[in-house]
């Protein structure tokens, strides 16, 4: 009985900070980070400004640290065009995954181009950012959408919740797993 409950205790202490949702791991989550706007947009509104909107978003996450400890924004892009994702090929393709920040209307070209690294990709389209959200329905039932979700809010917190599937490919990366079964492999 002892010894059951200095388990238990070892193991409540030996517990995560609160708010870290994967904690361990040897290496921490990748994300490319990738704004997609268009400067003067006549949605939502003209007199929007991309580099403050961008602002703001990098102020939220930076005061979401605890949540965030084992994630790293390898790649941050404010995207106008599709040639603004090239900037950095190779650590996209190094990403666990790809958050698309949907700031303007007119953003499928750029959105397209980001598709094309076949990488796990959460769009998150606040509310108001533009029409777009009427495609992706279409999209994540088409071959190249197949590796996409979509969060269509303005709460900034599920950006927290939106990491979440980037998380678990990258722990799948560095699990071991185990095969125990005795049973063949046969079908």
């Amino acid at each position: 009985m002892a010894l059951r409950e200095s388990a238990r205790t070892s193991a409540l202490s030996s517990s995560p900070a609160p708010g870290l949702v994967s904690p361990g791991g040897r290496t921490k989550v990748k994300v490319a980070r990738i704004y997609m706007g268009l400067p003067r947009p006549h949605w939502p509104k003209l007199s929007l400004n991309l580099e403050e909107e961008d602002r703001t978003y990098e102020e939220f996450f930076s005061r979401q640290k605890e949540e965030l400890a084992d994630v790293d924004f390898t790649v941050n892009i404010l995207a106008s065009k599709p040639e603004d994702i090239i900037q950095q090929p190779e650590k996209i393709k190094q990403a666990d995954g790809i958050l698309a920040i949907h700031l303007t209307i007119w953003i499928t070209p750029i959105l397209e181009e980001i598709l094309k690294f076949k990488k796990p990709t959460v769009i998150f389209a606040a509310s108001y950012s533009g029409h777009e959200w009427t495609y992706y329905g279409s999209l994540m039932k088409q071959e190249k959408g197949e590796m996409v979700d979509c969060f269509l809010t303005s709460n900034r917190q599920e950006l927290v919740r939106a990491i979440r599937p980037f998380r678990a490919v990258h722990h799948l990366r560095e699990a071991i797993i185990l095969n125990l079964t005795t049973a063949p492999f046969e079908e």
